[in-house]
């Protein structure tokens, strides 16, 4: 029996090597059943260059393909997204593959299948343009995954669909655009994180938001839009947001306005918004002695302004 040989195995990336299921020309000692998360199949060139050949969900196995003969395969596969395994050491899987044919069956199915996804892949690169390769990518992680959130950055996006970041950047505003996905942002955007934070405070009067925001955050467009949301906010069936001023009077460009202003109208300019100030703190131990006494003004206080 299969089921005898089989292990729970956490490959997540805090467990097997950051997450890498088998490398590129070793012959694996392992095969793994996903049964959550999903794994990527990636093929290096020599310039250093990657991109993704094939992905596998709860649907296959990685290192099925070792079972086809003593060929060492030129790929490296590893956890896309952190999940869990059923582990079966490739003796003991070889083993039910050659004396059962139903495992026999069910795996040649997983690669005949891969196979003809790898043939889809290879005329998606060459024909489709990059926001195109884009949306069939996120399809299929989603069909993978049973899941509409994936939390992946856009570097490693591009890393998939063998494209620059910048690439990705613009394909994926063209996507939001179009409705979907519901958020991704440029690399090294600012200005995103308050209504972030307003956001997940909504609807969840049990929560505390907590958002540290840069001077020179401070001053972008998203961000000054962003304090309007204090406005939305119902003390009785949302949480509470406390938005952390991080005043260190620098940004890439040179010297920020706000660490340049005086505690008197910081103070103005941020009541007149609606809030309430504690601060500023100028050291560790009295920044955390602020948002100690902040919390428990929240928990026993009016939750809709600060």
């Amino acid at each position: 029996r299969l089921d005898q040989h089989l292990v729970t195995f956490d490959i997540s990336a805090r467990n097997s090597g950051g997450g890498t299921a088998s490398e590129a020309q070793e012959a694996p000692d392992y095969a793994y059943f996903i049964t959550s998360g999903m794994a990527s199949v990636v093929t290096s060139m020599e310039s250093g260059g990657t991109a993704e050949v094939g992905v596998v969900g709860r649907e296959g196995v990685i290192g099925g393909l070792q079972l086809m003969g003593p060929a060492l395969a030129p790929t490296r596969c590893f956890m896309q997204l952190p999940g869990s395994a059923l582990r079966i050491s490739m003796v003991d899987l070889q083993n039910a593959f050659q004396s059962s044919e139903e495992v026999r069956d069910r795996i040649l199915e997983f690669l005949q299948e891969q196979a003809m996804d790898l043939s889809q892949i290879a005329g998606c690169h060459r024909l489709h343009e990059a926001e195109q390769r884009l949306a069939r990518w996120l399809l299929t992680v989603q069909d993978r995954t049973q899941s509409d959130v994936l939390n992946l950055t856009q570097e490693f996006l591009g890393t998939m669909l063998g494209s620059r970041r910048t690439t990705v950047s613009s394909v994926a505003g063209a996507l939001q655009a179009g409705g979907v996905p519901n958020s991704m942002h440029e690399g090294g955007e600012l200005g995103y994180s308050l209504v972030h934070a307003f956001g997940a405070a909504f609807a969840n009067p049990d929560l505390i938001v907590a958002c540290v925001i840069g001077d020179g955050e401070s001053e972008t467009c998203p961000l000054e839009g962003s304090w309007k949301g204090i406005n939305f906010l119902n003390p009785v069936r949302d949480g509470a947001v406390l938005p952390i001023l991080h005043l260190n009077g620098y940004k890439i460009s040179g010297p920020t306005v706000q660490a340049r202003t005086s505690d008197q109208d910081l103070k103005a300019l941020y009541t007149g918004r609606g809030n309430e100030l504690t601060g500023p703190a100028v050291a560790e131990e009295a920044a955390s002695t602020a948002l100690i006494g902040v919390g428990d003004e929240v928990t026993v206080g009016d939750r809709g302004t600060w």
